[in-house]
């Protein structure tokens, strides 16, 4: 008895799951067609999935039903697109090639937490995002999430970029990396929670459209106008508020640094920041020693001028 429980036991630590790798060599993008895989074999039900190559970059799941144990991108794969029927992620996504692929599977559920690994390239998931599980990021390239996305466990990004551009309606966030985006994260009925931790930083991404957090933003003792990335200071309007994050919640001194206008940074030459509510705004102001020597040199000219015409 003890024998077959060690076999067992050797057997199941030794499992190496079956894997179809995609050669695009056959006459459509179909991932049903067999000569679009290495030796004809298209993926089983829970194979792992492995793209490689340059062949038909834009290709289409056609296959029902598929689960695979990880979803990799070899290093000399170009930037693919996927089209097609849902996935269940039964395992990790990883990008090990410096170009960007995109998924867009019809959803894709988590059967578990998982990870995602932007290891040497951006990804890109347009796909809707469901399951009752949550996602890591790590990797120091970006992960776009575009989708409207359901699934109820955490999202911690603990390397590299995440930007959230579509709606999530979920799980809280834990940020020890950088967050960006232009979409939502949250709803009024069911708030999110989303942390700023260590040396995370924020990515301001559109000033028109920015990321809107229904819920709480709490950001680590120390975050600033240093935290701040993706803008152009000398850009910026001079004394205007602009949005980095819409928001009900109510900030202040204790809660953020840099907040009004007596805790300000600078930001370039003769250039200043501060944040202030109003969602979380900042706003861009001159250095004061050059306003008040600008104003002394108006009043001087206008005091000059004075004199002149009563001589």
């Amino acid at each position: 008895m003890k024998f077959l429980f060690f076999i067992l036991i050797l057997f199941f630590s030794n499992v190496v799951y079956a894997q179809a790798t995609w050669s695009g060599l056959g006459g459509d993008n179909d991932w049903k067609t067999k000569s679009n895989w290495v030796d004809n074999k298209n993926p089983g039900k829970t194979d792992a999935i492995i793209f490689d190559g340059s062949l038909r970059p834009i290709n289409n799941n056609d296959l029902n039903n598929l689960s695979p144990p990880s979803l990799t991108f070899n290093s000399g794969a170009t930037a693919f697109t996927l089209n097609g029927n849902a996935i269940s992620l039964s395992g990790n996504l990883i990008n090990n090639s410096v170009n960007s692929q995109i998924l867009n599977f019809a959803e894709i559920d988590l059967t578990g937490n998982r990870t995602i690994n932007t290891a040497s390239g951006n990804i890109s998931i347009l796909s809707p995002i469901t399951g009752s599980f949550g996602i890591e990021k790590i990797g120091n390239s970006i992960l776009s999430l575009s989708g409207n996305n359901t699934y109820t466990g955490s999202t911690i990004a603990n390397a590299g970029s995440l930007f959230q551009n579509g709606t999530h309606i979920g799980g809280n966030y834990l940020i020890n990396s950088i967050l960006g985006g232009n979409g939502t994260i949250g709803s009024i009925s069911s708030p999110a929670n989303v942390t700023f931790a260590g040396s995370s930083k924020f990515y301001v991404l559109d000033l028109i459209d920015p990321l809107t957090i229904y819920g709480n933003a709490t950001f680590n003792v120390g975050f600033g106008i240093d935290n701040i990335l993706g803008l152009d200071w000398d850009s910026l309007d001079l004394n205007t508020p602009y949005t980095i994050i819409s928001t009900s919640q109510v900030f202040s001194p204790a809660s953020i640094e840099n907040f009004g206008y007596s805790n300000r940074a600078p930001v370039g030459t003769g250039r200043f920041a501060y944040f202030q509510n109003g969602s979380l705004q900042i706003v861009v102001v001159p250095e004061p020693n050059l306003f008040f020597g600008s104003l002394m040199v108006l009043t001087t000219f206008w005091l000059c001028r004075k004199h002149l015409f009563k001589s």
